[in-house]
């Protein structure tokens, strides 16, 4: 609700000591600086997540937004970070369900219809009882009424590491569905979050589209001006068929451009290990004619 201004100087000749030392903790990480989010290659893309990072992930309708905000929720709690899931569509306890089956690796949809063999309703037992409980306070689903200040407010309850939101295009308070400037307020919103708490925020968003690309992004001029890096879920026919879903970098502010990976994309058997990175296609170099300086 107020334009935010950090001041932050850096000056070559001074932390020269404590620069190395960063980069000796890289070197035993690979690179990783940041909170891993439980994804690999986006990991070693952009280091892990900082505490300023706003990363928006995209989906077509249907593709498992929320679904990969689970993995990413399941990952950083089981690795001690205090991670704060606010929504805006699904009540908590829906989430909660869908985050014990990516805990426990079992089916979802088994689980739902209460149809666990005997062997899978002793394990989801346990782990009900005995795994669940040890992570009590790291893991919170909170049901978001308002918009971005509720976002905050939120934050400044639970004092999160890291704070998902599923659904962010939805926290613009009465915007249209071609109401861009609504929804580049919001991510502002998001940004100025993630720099005043030092709380990095990871959201999705909405593809107009099946392909992942910036033409197909919805809100295109606001996503990508205010998000440090840019995911899509791709999934065609075939990929919809073999259960298997890609992600393309579409933006990224400090790393590396990588490849896209894909990942088994099974909520009713829980498979969703990575499966492999594509390789780099050849590019057909540009060419640049010669531009003449005018004095």
């Amino acid at each position: 609700d107020s334009e935010i201004v950090l001041n932050d100087t850096c000056k070559i000749g001074e932390r020269t000591e404590e620069r190395f030392e960063q980069y000796k903790e890289r070197q035993k990480t690979g690179g990783i600086s940041g909170m891993p989010i439980g994804l690999l290659p986006i990991d070693k893309q952009i280091g892990g997540v900082k505490e300023l990072d706003l990363i928006t992930f995209l989906g077509y309708t249907g593709t498992g937004k929320t679904w990969l905000l689970c993995i990413i929720a399941v990952a950083m709690a089981k690795m001690g970070y205090k991670v704060l899931f606010l929504t805006k569509e699904m009540l908590p306890a829906q989430l909660i369900d869908r985050i014990d089956a990516v805990w426990s690796g079992i089916s979802y949809s088994r689980i739902k219809d209460g149809q666990l063999s005997p062997q899978e309703e002793e394990k989801y037992y346990k782990y009900l009882l005995e795994e669940a409980p040890k992570y009590k306070d790291k893991l919170i689903v909170e049901l978001v009424e308002g918009g971005v200040i509720s976002c905050g407010s939120s934050i400044d309850l639970h004092k999160p590491d890291v704070c998902l939101i599923d659904g962010g295009y939805l926290m613009a308070d009465d915007s249209e569905d071609d109401d861009w400037r609504g929804i580049l307020e919001v991510w502002r919103g998001f940004k100025a979050l993630a720099r005043n708490r030092k709380v990095p925020i990871l959201c999705t968003s909405q593809l107009k589209g099946e392909t992942a690309t910036l033409s197909n992004i919805s809100y295109v001029k606001a996503l990508a001006q205010e998000a440090d890096a840019v995911y899509g879920l791709e999934q065609d026919k075939t990929d919809k068929a073999e259960k298997e879903i890609k992600i393309v970098t579409l933006k990224v502010r400090d790393g590396e451009w990588k490849p896209p990976f894909k990942m088994s994309w099974d909520f009713t058997e829980m498979k969703h290990d990575l499966l492999y990175v594509e390789e780099e296609k050849k590019r057909t170099p540009i060419a640049v004619k010669q531009i003449q300086r005018i004095e």
